[in-house]
């Protein structure tokens, strides 16, 4: 799970969302214009680079955020992922966040597909 130690100290510094704003402090048109202002787009078609990621860590070196070299390979995924989710949050709004975190919920997937191929409807469920 990435809600470990790693995680919380994090969110509990804003670390993402505080980057998430210093970075679009500078790109936030090159942003909107390479998304065409549109937050699926983003999601489907953004990831963090190298740069990006190295920067990240950068920041929280510079905010005496204390993560090491194994955390970094062993959370890199989530920390890429919630990146995404923050400069999404940042650009556009708190659904643009939610479709970047949905988009890697392996639940969420299957709770659309059910209801998308009448999985659901076939069941029968009393609700």
């Amino acid at each position: 799970s990435y809600r470990g130690a790693v995680y919380t100290q994090l969110v509990r510094n804003d670390a993402f969302n505080k980057f998430a704003l210093e970075v679009l402090d500078d790109k936030r048109k090159v942003f909107i214009k390479q998304y065409n202002n549109n937050s699926e787009s983003f999601t489907k078609n953004f990831t963090v680079n190298q740069e990006l990621f190295d920067a990240f860590l950068s920041y929280c070196n510079s905010e005496k955020l204390d993560i090491s070299t194994d955390d970094v390979i062993a959370y890199r995924p989530k920390i890429e992922w919630l990146l995404k989710a923050y400069l999404a949050r940042n650009l556009w709004d708190f659904g643009a966040y939610m479709q970047v975190i949905n988009s890697q919920d392996p639940t969420f997937d299957r709770a659309v597909r059910v209801l998308s191929d009448n999985t659901f409807d076939k069941l029968a469920v009393q609700y």
